[in-house]
């Protein structure tokens, strides 16, 4: 009899853990959204900024950011690239800002910085992956965001 007890716990067991699992699986893609840029200062490598990033969660349940990597474009150069490490909760159904660092590379950046006094518009992407855990499971989603700036007009008169 107590074997048949032993047995009935156990399977509660795996059928909730099974349960748990299941609900976890079926992640739903984040969404990544570029809300603003700072400035942070100038290094040998180049302009050193922080971006702020929302990602919100679609889902659920409550799950953490672990990772973000990510490359910014502007007019199809790559202007900066890096990744992000750190473990941030997001809710269920809700979001969270991450400010992500980055360095604006001499190379390349100097090009689109001269010609972002031209009066034009500029065309500008970031992509990436960012990484969602729930319990043992990750997932990792891609993502991406491009627009366009256009110079304003006083800025050529420099």
């Amino acid at each position: 009899m107590r074997a048949l007890g032993y047995r009935s716990g156990l399977l509660a067991v795996i059928l909730a853990a099974a349960l748990a699992l299941s609900s976890c699986s079926s992640f739903r893609e984040p969404d990544v959204t570029l809300i603003d840029v700072d400035f942070v200062g100038i290094s040998g490598d180049g302009l050193r900024f922080k971006m702020m990033a929302r990602v919100e969660n679609p889902n659920d349940f409550s799950a953490s950011i672990e990772r973000v990597e990510y490359r910014i474009y502007g007019d199809g150069v790559e202007l900066a690239e890096g990744k992000w490490s750190e473990s941030v909760p997001v809710p269920a159904r809700g979001s969270v800002e991450v400010r992500v660092p980055f360095v604006l590379k001499w190379k390349g950046g100097q090009t689109i910085l001269e010609s972002m006094f031209d009066d034009d518009e500029h065309e500008w992407r970031f992509k990436g992956s960012v990484e969602l855990r729930k319990g043992p499971i990750t997932r990792v989603f891609p993502f991406s965001e491009s627009g366009t700036i256009h110079t304003p007009s006083g800025l050529t008169n420099l």
